[in-house]
Formats: C-alpha cells, sequence, structure tokens
C-alpha cells in the first residue's frame, strides 16, 4: 500500500460550533433590527425659487419613494416561523456537516495506491486480487482539494434569507444562471481500477488484467484514501487473495501498513465556513 491511512480530528467547537453561533446571531439580530424612518434630504439638489421649487422636490421624493415600496415586498414571515427555520436550517446543516467530513478529510489526505508484484516465473491473465482490511478503517474517495471547499461541493445548506423586505421580480428572465445551469457534455467514462466496500472494515477488489512474471501492478493514482476511526491503531493487518483464469490456485497471503499519524481537519474546515484563521486551530494543524 503505497500512500496514507490516517485518523482524523476537527475541533468541533472552533469550527461548527463558531459558525453556527454566529450564523444564528445574524440572523436574529436582522429580525430585531429596528428600522429608522428615512429622512428625505435635500443636500445636493437646487431648491428653485420660492414654494414652486420645493413642491416640485417634494414631488420626485415622494414619486421616487411609491416607486421603492411598489419594488419591494414586506416580510411575510412571523417570528416563529422565521426563527424555526433557523432551528431547522441548524439541524440540516449539523447532519450535512457530519456527512461531509469524509470528503473533507478525502480531500486533505494522500490517496492510497495499490502496488502488485508477481515473484512467478509464469505469467498471469485476467487476474483478479481481493484484500480485506482488519479493524475501524473506512476507505472513500479521493477528492480533489478544489472540489471539497464549498458548501455547493459538500452538499451544505445555506442559512435561512435574513429577515427583511424582499426585492419585486420583474420576471426577467436571467441568461447568466441558464448559461450555469446548461450540462457539460460527458466524456468518456472511465471505471475505476479499485472498488471497495465499508463495514467497519474495508473489503477491495481490483481487476488487474494481464500481470507479467515477476511484473509489477500498480493501480490508478487519486483514486481513494484510507482513514481510520480508532485512534489507537498504529498499523492495520490485512489479507488478499490471487486468482487468475489460466491458473487453478488461489494465491493468498497477508498484508500490513501503519497508520499514518492523525489529520487535524479544524483549520481546513474553519476556511470552508469563512471563519479565517485561528491561531488555536493553527497550531493544532501544525
Amino acid at each position: 500500500m503505497l500512500g496514507d491511512a490516517v485518523t482524523i480530528s476537527i475541533d468541533h467547537e472552533s469550527a461548527v460550533d463558531a459558525y453556527v453561533a454566529s450564523e444564528r446571531a445574524r440572523l436574529v439580530a436582522a429580525m430585531r433590527k429596528k428600522k429608522e424612518p428615512s429622512t428625505p434630504t435635500t443636500t445636493g439638489m437646487s431648491l428653485g425659487n420660492g414654494s414652486a421649487g420645493i413642491l416640485s422636490q417634494a414631488s420626485v421624493l415622494s414619486a421616487i419613494s411609491s416607486a421603492a415600496s411598489a419594488m419591494t415586498e414586506p416580510e411575510n414571515r412571523t417570528e416563529d416561523e422565521y426563527l424555526d427555520s433557523i432551528d431547522r436550517w441548524e439541524a440540516r446543516f449539523r447532519s450535512a456537516w457530519k456527512a461531509a467530513l469524509p470528503k473533507i478529510a478525502a480531500s486533505q489526505t494522500q490517496p492510497v495506491i495499490v502496488r502488485i508484484t508477481s515473484r512467478a516465473t509464469t505469467f498471469f491473465h485476467d487476474v483478479e486480487v481481493r484484500i480485506h482490511l482488519e479493524g475501524g478503517i473506512s476507505a472513500y474517495d479521493y477528492t480533489d482539494p478544489k472540489l471539497a471547499d464549498n458548501f455547493s461541493d459538500l452538499e451544505l445548506p445555506y442559512p435561512p434569507r435574513p429577515w427583511a423586505p424582499q426585492q419585486r421580480s420583474l420576471d426577467i428572465q436571467n441568461y447568466a444562471a441558464l448559461a450555469r445551469n446548461c450540462l457539460p457534455v460527458a466524456g468518456q467514462y472511465i471505471p475505476p481500477s479499485i472498488s471497495y466496500s465499508n463495514g467497519g472494515s474495508v473489503d477491495l477488489e481490483l481487476d488487474v488484467g494481464e500481470l507479467r512474471p515477476r511484473g509489477t501492478y500498480e493501480s490508478e493514482d487519486e483514486e481513494i484514501v484510507f482513514v481510520v476511526a480508532d485512534h489507537s491503531l498504529t498499523s492495520i493487518h490485512g489479507t488478499w487473495e490471487l486468482t487468475a483464469s489460466d491458473h487453478n490456485d488461489v494465491y493468498t497471503g497477508e498484508i500490513e501498513f501503519t497508520v499514518d499519524g492523525d489529520r487535524q481537519l479544524t483549520h481546513a474546515a474553519r476556511r470552508i465556513l469563512g471563519l479565517g484563521s485561528d491561531d488555536a486551530s493553527d497550531r493544532e494543524d501544525q
């Protein structure tokens, strides 16, 4: 096994809890904010001659105010409905964040490559290899860090709309949005070289194809990562078996590889949540 098998840690208090608390405070403050009535100003406008000029300005200001009012809709949620929407968002967010953690971890961990070396002097055709890794270990698809860096990538729900009057829609087609929604033309699908299943341990299956005498096979790069749940584990033990269409035997053996320490995700989590740097989390990440 070439690559890392790591445990992961995250300071939820300085990341998730801090983000939820900040968003909740912002949303509640928007509801409680008291709008002071605006006072029309004449700064930068000519008062004209006498009352006629003043009346003309008042008419203009009244027309502007009426147009602005016509373009806005009052907040249609009750305070209880608004506060309930914040509670429901928090519950959805925490659940989605838990589901997103493996993807975040997979973007911060070196992917694993499986190398198979034949010590035989015979040719193997149509080779299939199965590997079972014991203990609290899980495999995940490797994720490019650029594809696990925002809410959309991680399928995290955004907070509810802040309490405020809303602009009316003019029903003008948003062609920019249409362009973003256009699906790209799908390229040729390339199946992964490793398939896996998690269940408290990991089972891997590799369709190797041909394996030459004393030859070497390597799985594709940037496919899978290994995350270990048990922080006390220092190594992973596994077994493997190899079969080939032109051999009637089942070749078996054992494998052992080390757990490459703990991977701190607090800094990455705070960046995704837009919380900026945190001295304590920075020290932990180092």
